[in-house]
This record gives structure tokens, sequence and C-alpha cells, in this order.
């Protein structure tokens, strides 16, 4: 449940994303600021964390390239489809708890 008002709530059931954006702007904001105060102290800015962007861009055309290659469902295939199981089967039970506090409200 989200207060946005006196008596004005709303029932939100995605709230693992409502903590994936805060995350996500939360390292961007550090981001930011380590490259500011990096400028202000007249230093190089720490390496970043996750690599960079070639990086991802390189393996997925590589992961294209297999895929053009007709060579079938390959590791990576079989792992997303196990972990996209496991998110259904959260998914699924997560609502049932959002539906038991709205059924209790």
């Amino acid at each position: 449940m989200i207060t946005i008002g006196p008596r004005r709530e709303f029932l939100y059931g995605y709230g693992s994303h409502l903590a994936l954006d805060a995350l996500g702007g939360a390292l961007i904001v550090t981001r930011i600021a380590q490259h500011y105060t990096a400028l202000a102290f007249e230093q190089v800015a720490q390496p970043r964390w996750f690599g960079d962007l070639k990086s991802l861009f390189d393996a997925d055309a590589e992961i294209s390239r297999f895929r053009r290659l007709g060579r079938g469902p390959g590791i990576l295939e079989q792992n997303l489809e196990s972990d996209m199981e496991c998110v259904d089967a959260i998914g699924a039970s997560a609502f049932r708890v959002l539906e038991g506090f709205a059924n209790a409200i």
C-alpha cells in the first residue's frame, strides 16, 4: 500500500520495481558524485564498478552471431528460461501475499 494523501492509498503490486528503480538511481547519483569529487580535487575518478558498455555490446553481438549460425538454444537461453521460471514463481507468491493484505483491509 502506498499512501498518497489522507484516506488515499493504492495497492502497488510491483514493489520490486520501486526497489530496483531506487537502487539504480542511487548508483547513478553516486557515480556522478564520484566524478564531481574527482574534478574538484583534480584527480581521476574511480574505475567503474560494472565494466564498460562496449563489453556488453560485444557480448550481445556474439550471442546474436551464434543465433544467426543456427546453433539452437545455448547455455544462455537455458539459464534465462530457468531464471524466468523462478521469477514467475516469486511473482506468484508475492501476488498471493498482497492479495491477503488486500483482503485483510
